[in-house]
């Protein structure tokens, strides 16, 4: 990579803000390469690794329509049982070497055109060891308890499986410690946004 390129990761637990950040720094101009919605894509359109998913946990992984069973996924990886925690690694395992290949690949093509700060937001940097793929990180921070009553209102779901969630995942406070950069996501958007721009204004 070239000298005067930096490659900034933008990660955090569930519901911090992590989408909204992005928002706001591809508004500002820049691009942010979102890890989540490639690993979507790739559920859905890379045929070697359907095969693999479903070799692996069943027929159940996908719908009739061919979307991913999201009840099912659930299921078998968010538990508190050892097979849960296997099937997550497994499911990593599978996904994320494939993601990681296609940011590469993003990164470049970027690289090519010009940019010189590229963003990648991923929740899962540090848990899967990658951070010294990234010149800085950025953790957006949110407080648990704002985050579970976000998460219940946006996706209507329970508390019970917000905390199951949460605990397959390295904490937000541990996160914090561990990037080199935190924005704090514990009020109303405009001080998001503010305090957006002014980590962006450092890291230029």
């Amino acid at each position: 990579m070239e000298d005067n390129v930096k490659i900034i990761g933008i990660t955090g637990g569930i519901g911090s803000g992590k989408s909204t950040v992005s928002k706001f720094i591809n508004e500002m101009g820049y691009k942010v390469i979102n890890s989540d919605s490639k690993a979507k894509k790739l559920y859905l359109e890379n045929s070697e690794l359907k095969e693999k998913l479903i070799k692996e946990f069943g027929g159940n992984f996908y719908l009739p329509d061919g979307n991913i069973n999201k009840k099912f996924i659930e299921e078998i990886v968010f538990g508190e049982d050892e097979k849960s925690k296997e099937n997550l690694a497994k499911l990593n395992a599978l996904v994320h070497p494939l993601v990681i290949q296609d940011n590469i690949d993003e990164i470049d093509e970027l690289v090519e055109k010009g940019e010189r700060l590229i963003f990648v937001e991923s929740a899962l940097i540090f848990e899967i060891s990658m951070e010294d793929a990234y010149d800085y990180i950025i953790c957006v921070f949110t407080p648990i308890d704002i985050t579970i009553k976000r998460l219940i209102e946006r996706d209507s779901t329970s508390e019970e499986k917000i905390l199951k969630r949460m605990k397959n995942q390295m904490s937000s406070e541990e996160k914090k410690k561990k990037a080199d950069f935190v924005i704090n996501n514990n009020t109303d958007l405009n001080s998001l946004k503010n305090a957006t721009e002014f980590i962006i204004d450092v890291i230029k």
